[in-house]
Formats: C-alpha cells, sequence, structure tokens
C-alpha cells in the first residue's frame, strides 16, 4: 500500500516515507528480503508500465475535456463565500470529470493516483489564465482553481497531502523533512478527512496550495515545488522498476508469482 501511494523517502531524507519504515521491519523476518520483493513485484508487476501510460492518457483527456466546458461557461461568483457558480453545461462537465475520477474498483496493482494529473493540471491552469480572466478571481479562473484542481487534489495518497498542508516551498524550497500532519500550516484547516467542513469543501470551494487557496499567478511558486517533490521521490521509483526487471525475469516464480513479461 505505501509503494502504491508513493509514500516513499526523498534522497536527502532517508527514513521519511513509510515503504522504507516498513521494509526496516521486513527485514528482520525470516525470508524477510524475499517478503519485501514478493510484495513489490505484486504492486508492480512487468508491464504495469504500459498501463499507466494508457491510464495517463485517458485521464489527460478527460482534463481537457473538461477545461474546454469552463471556456465557454457562464460563471458566477458569490462575493460573500467566493464560491464559484457555473452554468448547468459547466456543471454537467464538471459532475462527469468527478465521476471519471472515482476509481473502478480496488486499486491492486501500480501507483494509487496520478501525480502526473494534477502536474498537467497546475500547468493548463497557468497556460489558460489570461484567457479565462487574467486575474486571480475572475470567475473561470476560481472554477478551474477550485473545482478541477482542488477535486483532483481529494484523490491525494497522504504523503502528498501532508506537502500540501506543511507548505510545498518549505518541503522542498527550504528542504524540510515532512512532518506528517494533515493541518495546514497558515490556517485553521485540516486536509482530512475531507468535508469536515461542510462550507468549506476542497475541490468545491477551494484548491490546496498553500496560502493561494483562491488561486493566482503567485500559485506558479506552489506548482513549481509539487513537479519538483514528484519528481524528488522517482529516484525511488527508478531504482524499484529497475530491481524489480531483474526479480520479474529471474525469480518471480520462486516468489509464487507469475512472469508477465
Amino acid at each position: 500500500m505505501a509503494l502504491g501511494a508513493e509514500d516513499v523517502s526523498r534522497k536527502d531524507h532517508p527514513g521519511e516515507g513509510m515503504a522504507e519504515m516498513i521494509e526496516f521491519y521486513l527485514r528482520k523476518l525470516p525470508e524477510g528480503e524475499l517478503e519485501i520483493k514478493q510484495q513489490q513485484v505484486q504492486q508492480f508487476p512487468l508491464g504495469y508500465e504500459k498501463e499507466e501510460k494508457a491510464q495517463h492518457e485517458s485521464d489527460i483527456a478527460a482534463l481537457k475535456k473538461v477545461a474546454e466546458a469552463v471556456a465557454v461557461s457562464q460563471v458566477m461568483i458569490s462575493h460573500d463565500t467566493n464560491k464559484t457558480i457555473p452554468d448547468a453545461t459547466c456543471e454537467k462537465a464538471l459532475e462527469d470529470f468527478r465521476k471519471y475520477l472515482v476509481p473502478k474498483g480496488v486499486i491492486k496493482t501500480g501507483k494509487h493516483f496520478n501525480a502526473n494529473l494534477l502536474v498537467e493540471a497546475f500547468k493548463l491552469y497557468e497556460e489558460k489564465y489570461e484567457a479565462f480572466g487574467c486575474t486571480w478571481n475572475s470567475p473561470r479562473n476560481m472554477l478551474f482553481w477550485q473545482k478541477i484542481i482542488g477535486y483532483i487534489q481529494r484523490y491525494l495518497p497522504a504523503c502528498y497531502a501532508q506537502a500540501f498542508s506543511q507548505g510545498l516551498h518549505f518541503v522542498v524550497n527550504r528542504n524540510e523533512k515532512l512532518g506528517h500532519s494533515f493541518k495546514d500550516r497558515f490556517d485553521n484547516v485540516f486536509f482530512f478527512p475531507l468535508d469536515a467542513r461542510p462550507e468549506f469543501r476542497l475541490g468545491y470551494d477551494y484548491a490546496a496550495g498553500s496560502r493561494f487557496k483562491w488561486g493566482g499567478r503567485a500559485c506558479s511558486r506552489a506548482v513549481r515545488a509539487f513537479k519538483t517533490f514528484v519528481e524528488q521521490k522517482l529516484h525511488h521509483y527508478d531504482f524499484l522498476c529497475n530491481d524489480l526487471e531483474s526479480v520479474g525475469k529471474h525469480t518471480c516464480q520462486s516468489i509464487g508469482m507469475r512472469n508477465t513479461s
């Protein structure tokens, strides 16, 4: 589960991730190394990258489709609450996007969350920023930030949600160790449990991004920091996948796994 959630340590912070903590104790067991390899191959069977590439392409298509709906929508803002109110057509597109993001059953292999979908959503927000009104509080920009970026964030694994809560600038640029808290660094808001405050719901009324809950060009710092945070975790997966190629080809049968190559 920790591997699927990408809850792994960054290079400069060994022991930060749950995966390494679990491995530490598994190695104390008889045949612990074999158990580690078995769980790794179960989570990342040979060929899983092809499935995840297809999933990513589908995710991006869904993201672009809902962005196109926002581009032609009529959006109002409640100035008392800063909540965006889309027209009926846009609301239907948003609802379709929400349904699309719901996992289709239990995720048994690969990663639980496509971090690159959120990276692409951030990029698309910046690309559309001028066309959507060129101000942080223009109706379409606020809607995209609150209801698209924010809704994708509802599916973040705990380790990513903790990084947003702590502040990506501090975790990445100031190299802080992940503190494993869901309380926002600046506001009295908790990332999880979702919808703990019915009047202020992630993905409906705001998106997480340090102080930039309402969006804006200033969020670019958070965008770059998140991309860097994702990349910092990839070193572990690069090592893992290279190792699994050898494991899958030579030892799958010995640990009771079917070689899928």
